[in-house]
């Protein structure tokens, strides 16, 4: 700050003036490293307008003038450099302030010595000082178009720029220099490409290298190795074959970093390519060729693991399979640690090579070395191609005879695949089958809830349930609480789903073979929620249990009545009635029907209009929901033209596809809880249309309708619900609800906010503060056919 202040007034003695003029006065005022003004100016891609060929005059420095500059930079006194550039525009300010100049303002005179300045204060590193010269020069040329930057000038002012990672005024200086006709130097066109690319910005950078090759435009080594991350990032293969064309033809002298980025955008070339096409196999042989050139001409021996592997999968390509193994040889020569890449491609040659035997071998030998990383690698490999073959026999010997570890998935694709054939597999009925995998679970990684889930609902329905049966019951598994009563709910989900969209029959094995597993799950249960009473209600009637579905049923009433919990759901109602009827008690199964429409009573008021001759839409849509007509609920929806009193916005099918497919990035399965979800319409249909997702539904009352689980909590109660992804709030009244919900639910993924733009919880200040802290904002809908004029759409994506 004294250094500024001493330079600050070294300058205002040097112009001798009292009111702040057109130019100098940037460099007297605020900060030394100000932004630049221009930063903040998003800059386009540009087509080739630059010329083709840089200037030819060259303006040499008068040598008293630069001998002055140099000898001033020698002695530290930087700041009599800037009062040296300043004295030079000082004819062209009196001018400006219409006082009658001294001596002539002499533009090639000033540009030379602003030229030497710059080049000499960024050389010894002097920022601040270059800096304030530059901010000047935006100032006087903007004052007169007299004043213009020369080539040599803005080439130092954007390589100090890049030097100190200042990516948005590096643009912004790029543009100042091409709006002056500045043509750009080889540096400057290589930091404008890293700027863009350090923010991102990956299609302008793409886009703004063509330009350059197309137009033959300067380019230095620095600027083809940003073009290799760029391109190797963006896995294009044509652009990476440009440049190791133009490597080749022009001698390009390239680092094994380098080396490695041309051949992983190369390989993208070949190894989505299943048909040995033309193509392919001339993006193969360019890796190969590269990979003999690093050696034999620039001497480099690589290190770098994803070379190696670039290598061996060019040779695996193209059928090379002995010397696809001649390479991994020579990557085991240089390199001793774990590579996934390389082993990957190692099962590959060894699968050529029919030699798959030697695959096991090699995964024995690395658990004995402890290399968990190289096993993992090539178990999830092997276990993946057999799969993709169809191979189940070799599958299943391989799973036999591999030393037991655990594996964990290079990707949840190649996760459900393996687990897919294995679950698919006729060999074994689910006795057999439980009893193979039992000891196996660490190899499939079947120890994850996730996965087991995965391969549970790949097994056709007349094993699963037993199959799950059987793993609860196994000595090493550890089940709580809270486990079974989730395994619970999600078995009676797809159990209900199944019977509201007609696909089940009551007397079906599969469906009497799932209720069975409700009521072995509500039996191991110590203490009996609720929710869990109403599920084995139906379970007991549905596998001709009366008895305990009745006993479980008064159990169940009782307490609703007492008030803990009021479930609309019809399924144990209709459950209670028919095993009454079985049992005899006519007189209680027509009490069922009483006890149900009051407990509705509130909510399915009949809903008719004033000729008490049409019915509502509400009320077909509770029609059709009791008959599980899904698609025609939807079908209302879509063609009603008011909201109805189920729901304060129109849940149609497009509305439901908008939020569905903010949900697509999700893990599978994804929980979503309403904030006060009131009938459940929307949130149902939301679920109903999505196979992966599970929402819950909480409100301070107990006025759902539609929804499977649903709690009502008292106010400042946090719902008994774990693992939620997305947070849903429709009509939210009391904003600062939304930041209770982030706190309570840490692990939120998402917030999807849908009502009137007047009451957007984002009006609140503090409620946007913890938003925007929270997250960023990835999709807003404003004007859409399935939104009311005055309603908003809001995504919003937690930070990561």
């Amino acid at each position: 700050m004294a250094a500024r202040t001493f330079l600050s007034a070294v300058l205002r003695s040097s112009l001798k003036r009292s009111v702040r003029p057109y130019a100098i006065s940037s460099l007297v005022n605020g900060a030394v490293s100000v932004p630049l003004r221009d930063s903040s100016v998003l800059l386009q891609v540009r087509q080739a307008s630059v010329k083709t060929s840089p200037p030819k005059e060259v303006i040499e420095v008068k040598n008293p003038v630069h001998d002055k500059l140099r000898s001033l930079c020698d002695q530290g006194n930087y700041s009599e450099v800037v009062k040296e550039v300043a004295s030079f525009y000082r004819p062209l300010v009196e001018q400006l302030e219409g006082r009658e100049p001294k001596c002539d303002f002499d533009p090639n005179l000033t540009a030379k010595v602003e030229q030497e300045a710059v080049t000499l204060l960024v050389q010894r590193r002097q920022h601040e000082a270059a800096m304030l010269l530059y901010e000047n020069l935006q100032d006087m040329s903007a004052a007169s178009p007299l004043v213009k930057p020369t080539r040599r000038t803005m080439s130092f002012i954007v390589g100090m720029l890049s030097y100190q990672n200042l990516h948005a005024d590096v643009q912004a200086a790029y543009a100042f220099a091409e709006g002056h006709q500045v043509y750009p130097t080889e540096s400057m066109n290589a930091s404008y490409l890293k700027a863009l690319i350090a923010t991102k910005q990956y299609e302008n950078a793409a886009m703004f290298w063509r330009n350059l090759c197309q137009s033959n435009s300067p380019r230095n080594m620095a600027s083809y190795r940003q073009a290799l991350y760029l391109f190797s990032t963006l896995k294009s293969f044509k652009d990476m074959k440009q440049i190791a064309d133009d490597v080749e033809l022009h001698g390009i002298k390239l680092r094994e970093l380098d080396y490695q980025n041309l051949l992983v955008g190369l390989s993208a070339g070949f190894q989505n390519d299943q048909e040995d096409s033309e193509d392919g196999v001339e993006y193969a042989e360019s890796v190969l060729q590269l990979f003999d050139n690093m050696q034999r001409f620039d001497g480099i021996n690589p290190a770098l693991p994803r070379i190696y592997s670039c290598a061996m999968a060019a040779r695996n390509y193209l059928g090379e399979f002995e010397e696809a193994l001649d390479v991994y040889k020579q990557f085991q020569s240089v390199y001793t640690g774990e590579s996934t890449l390389i082993e990957s491609e190692l099962v590959y040659t060894y699968i050529g090579l029919h030699q798959t035997a030697s695959i096991q071998t090699e995964i024995t030998q690395a658990l004995k070395d402890k290399k968990i990383t190289k096993a993992n690698a090539m178990a999830t490999k092997l276990m993946t191609e057999m799969a993709k073959q169809n191979q189940e026999d070799a599958l299943f010997d391989f799973l036999k005879s591999c030393p037991l570890f655990t594996v964990n998935f290079p990707s949840e694709e190649d996760g459900k695949r393996i687990l897919h054939t294995i679950a698919r597999s006729t060999h074994f009925n689910q006795v057999e089958l439980w009893s193979f995998l039992e000891s196996k679970l660490p190899l499939l990684n079947l120890k994850s809830p996730f996965w087991w889930w995965q391969f549970v609902s790949f097994v056709d329905n007349a094993r699963r349930w037993r199959l799950l049966q059987l793993m609860l019951e196994s000595p090493q598994a550890v089940v709580s609480q809270a486990k079974l009563e989730n395994l619970l709910k999600g078995c009676v989900r797809r159990t209900l789903k199944d019977k509201t969209s007609g696909e089940q029959n009551d007397d079906d094995e599969d469906t009497i073979d799932a209720w069975a597993f409700v009521v072995y799950l509500g039996e191991r249960l110590q203490s009996k929620k609720t929710f869990v009473l109403q599920h084995l209600v139906t379970a007991y009637s549905s596998t001709n249990q009366h008895a305990k579905a009745i006993e479980t049923f008064r159990e169940f009433h009782r307490k609703c009545v007492q008030g803990d919990q009021i479930v609309t759901s019809p399924w144990p109602y209709v459950s209670a009635k028919r095993s009454l009827l079985v049992m005899g008690y006519e007189a209680e199964a027509k009490q069922v029907d009483t006890i149900l429409e009051l407990q509705h009573q509130a909510i399915n008021q009949p809903d008719t209009n004033q000729s008490q001759q049409v019915i509502s839409t509400a009320d077909q849509l509770r029609e059709l929901f009791q008959e599980g007509r899904i698609d025609d609920m939807l079908g209302v929806l879509d063609t009603a033209t008011e909201t109805t009193t189920l729901c304060c916005v129109n849940p149609t099918t497009r509305l439901i596809e908008h939020i569905s497919w903010c949900l697509t990035p999700l893990p599978s399965p994804c929980t979503i809880l309403s904030i006060g979800s009131g009938s459940g319409l929307l949130e149902f249909l939301l679920e109903e249309k999505n196979d992966k997702i599970d929402v819950h539904g909480v409100d301070v009352a107990p006025i759902n309708v539609f929804l499977p689980y649903f709690h009502v909590v008292k106010e400042n109660e946090r719902p008994a619900i774990d693992n939620v992804h997305v947070l849903l709030a429709v009509y939210l009244r009391r904003p600062w609800l939304l930041i209770t919900y982030l706190k309570w639910f840490p692990n939120a993924q998402k917030v999807i906010l849908l009502g009137p733009k007047n009451e957007d919880p984002v009006l609140d200040e503090l409620t946007a503060k913890t938003l925007l802290e929270w997250g960023q904002l990835e999709m807003k809908l404003t004007t859409d056919p399935s939104l009311a004029h005055w309603d908003v759409l809001q995504i919003y994506t937690k930070n990561l």
